[in-house]
C-alpha cells in the first residue's frame, strides 16, 4: 500500500476505486482487477477521454452485460511533497463507457477487457441540439451552454471576451456552437483571437493562448546523464530530481514551407463584401510584420522573443517569405456602422443596433496563422514520471541537451530551439496498476525562438546561367 500523504518514489499513486455501473444500475467494483488506466487531456479536443484495462473471471460481458452504455466511477490519489495527497475524483462527475474496444481470452477462465470512456458532457452533447436565440458575449454564451444544455457541474475557467453578440442556434449540437464561438472570440485583455476550448481534470477551459502563457511555470524538465535513480546522501532518492528527469523524448518538429505558404501561416489576404453597405474591403496579414504586435510565449516569461521563420530574401526584390499572401479568403459581412462594427441584422424597437457584427477582419487571419504555429512550430514529445498536478495548457520549462560532435560557436550545452518555456498541448496520464507507476507522455509546443534566425537581404536562390533547350517543334515528337 502506497503512503497517501508522503511521497516515496516519483510516480507513486493509489487506485482507490474503479466501479462500473451497468444499464440495469448494477455496480461492479473492478478496482482489484484493474491493470491500467489512461486519461487523455488535449487543448485541441473538447472533453476528457481515456481507457481502462482490467481482468475478468466472471464473464462480465454476458452477466452485466457490457454494452458500451455503462457508467465508470473512478478515484485515484497520489502523495505529494507537501504531505497532502492529490485526489482525482470522478465518483460523482462520472465517465461514460462508450466502447468495448477488445476482450481477449487469457487462459481458460479469464478475459482482459479494454473499455474506452469519455466525459458525460460528450454524450449529452450528442443527444441535444440548440434552436434558440443566444445573447451576450461569446464567453457568456459558452458558460450558459455548459451550465444549461450540457448540464455540467464542473469548474469553468472562462476568459471574458469582447463584443455583445446575438446568434440564432441553427439546430446545432452545443459543442458545435461553442466551436464557432471559439474561432470568433476576441479577448478583452489582449484583443487576441486565439481562444481554445478543452477539458482537463480541473474542469472546462474557454480561454486565449495569452491567458495560458501568463501562467507560472508548473515544472522543469531536462535529460539526465546519470543512469538509474538520482540518489542523495544517506541513500535516499532525490524525488524532485526524478520528477524533473526526462525519461524519453522525441522531436516532432516537421517544418513544411509549402503547406505553411498555402495555408496562410506566412501571409494571407482577406476580401470582405459588406452586403449592407455594398462595399468591398481588403486586408493583408504578414507574419513577420505582425509578430512584434502579437503575444508569444517567451515574452510572458522574461525571455527574448523572435520569429521562428527567417526573414531572408526570397527573390531579387528582397521579398521575405511572409511577403507572398498566397492564401485568399472571401467572406460576406453585414455591418450597420463600420465605425462601431455593429450588426446590421439585429435592431431593436428604438432603431438601435446593439450587437457586434460578424467581422472576420478581427480574428480570421491572425488566428489561422497562430493556431497553425502550434502544429508546425517547435514540437517535442517527452515521457516523465507522473504528476497529477500537471494538466494540458500549462507551461513547463524545458532544456534539451545540445548533443553533437560539432559544437556551436558559443559552446552551448542546451539546444537553441528546445529550451525555455513550452506549453503542454496534450498529455496522457498512464497509471500502471500492476507496477504501481504513473507516467506522463506529453506534447510540448513553442511559437517563437530566443535568438534571431539568420537572414540575408540577398536572394538565396542560385542564378542559372545556362538555360534549357525548348524541344517544342513537331519533328521532335513525330519524326523518328
Amino acid at each position: 500500500m502506497v503512503d497517501k500523504t508522503t511521497i516515496q518514489t516519483a510516480g507513486d499513486f493509489e487506485l482507490e476505486l474503479a466501479e462500473i455501473i451497468s444499464v440495469g444500475e448494477t455496480p461492479v467494483d473492478v478496482t482489484a482487477e484493474v491493470m491500467e488506466v489512461v486519461i487523455y487531456e488535449d487543448t485541441q479536443n473538447v472533453v476528457l477521454s481515456g481507457s481502462i484495462v482490467f481482468k475478468d473471471n466472471f464473464n462480465l460481458p454476458n452477466i452485466m452485460p457490457l454494452l458500451g452504455q455503462e457508467i465508470l466511477r473512478l478515484k485515484l490519489s497520489t502523495p505529494s511533497l507537501q504531505n497532502k495527497p492529490e485526489i482525482i475524483d470522478f465518483t460523482e462527475q462520472v465517465f461514460f463507457i462508450h466502447e468495448i474496444e477488445t476482450s481477449i481470452p487469457v487462459g481458460d477462465m479469464n478475459q482482459v477487457h479494454v473499455l474506452n470512456f469519455i466525459s458525460m458532457e460528450a454524450m449529452i452533447n450528442q443527444r441535444k441540439k440548440i434552436s434558440k436565440t443566444l445573447k451576450g458575449t461569446y464567453a457568456d454564451i459558452v458558460k450558459s451552454i455548459l451550465r444549461g444544455e450540457l448540464e455540467s457541474t464542473k469548474d469553468l475557467y472562462i476568459e471574458p471576451s469582447s463584443g455583445i453578440k446575438q446568434i440564432i442556434g441553427p439546430n446545432w449540437h452545443p459543442f458545435d456552437i461553442i466551436e464557432m464561438a471559439k474561432k470568433e472570440s476576441v479577448s478583452k485583455e489582449y484583443d487576441s483571437p486565439t481562444y481554445l476550448f478543452y477539458e482537463t481534470m480541473w474542469g472546462f477551459h474557454f480561454r486565449s493562448l495569452e491567458s495560458l502563457y501568463t501562467l507560472p511555470t508548473s515544472a522543469y524538465y531536462t535529460t539526465s546523464s546519470q543512469g538509474g535513480l538520482n540518489v542523495q546522501k544517506g541513500g535516499q532518492q532525490d524525488v524532485i530530481g526524478e520528477f524533473q528527469k526526462i525519461l524519453d523524448f522525441n522531436i516532432d518538429q516537421k517544418p513544411d514551407t509549402l503547406l505553411n505558404s498555402s495555408s496562410g501561416v506566412y501571409g494571407s489576404t482577406l476580401i470582405t463584401h459588406d452586403i449592407f453597405n455594398k462595399t468591398f474591403a481588403t486586408s493583408t496579414y504578414n507574419y513577420l510584420d505582425a509578430f512584434p504586435k502579437e503575444n508569444h510565449i517567451n515574452s510572458f516569461h522574461g525571455k527574448p522573443e523572435n520569429p521562428m521563420f527567417s526573414a531572408g530574401a526570397q527573390d531579387d526584390d528582397k521579398s521575405r517569405i511572409s511577403d507572398f499572401p498566397t492564401k485568399t479568403y472571401m467572406l460576406p459581412v453585414s455591418i450597420k456602422d463600420t465605425a462601431k462594427g455593429n450588426d446590421a441584422h439585429f435592431g431593436n424597437f428604438k432603431g438601435n443596433y446593439p450587437f457586434s457584427a460578424y467581422n472576420p477582419n478581427k480574428w480570421l487571419q491572425r488566428r489561422s496563422s497562430q493556431m497553425a504555429q502550434l502544429d508546425g512550430g517547435f514540437v517535442v514529445t517527452i515521457t516523465v514520471n507522473g504528476n497529477t498536478t500537471l494538466h494540458a495548457g500549462e507551461i513547463v520549462e524545458l532544456e534539451l541537451p545540445y548533443s553533437a560532435m560539432q559544437k556551436s560557436a558559443e559552446n552551448e550545452t542546451v539546444d537553441r530551439f528546445f529550451r525555455g518555456p513550452f506549453m503542454i498541448r496534450n498529455l496522457q496520464h498512464r497509471f500502471d496498476n500492476i507496477g504501481r507507476t504513473h507516467k506522463i507522455i506529453m506534447t510540448l509546443v513553442k511559437d517563437c525562438v530566443e535568438k534571431k534566425l539568420e537572414e540575408t537581404t540577398n536572394n538565396i536562390i542560385p542564378k542559372v546561367n545556362n538555360r534549357g533547350i525548348n524541344f517544342d517543334k513537331s519533328e521532335n515528337f513525330y519524326d523518328n
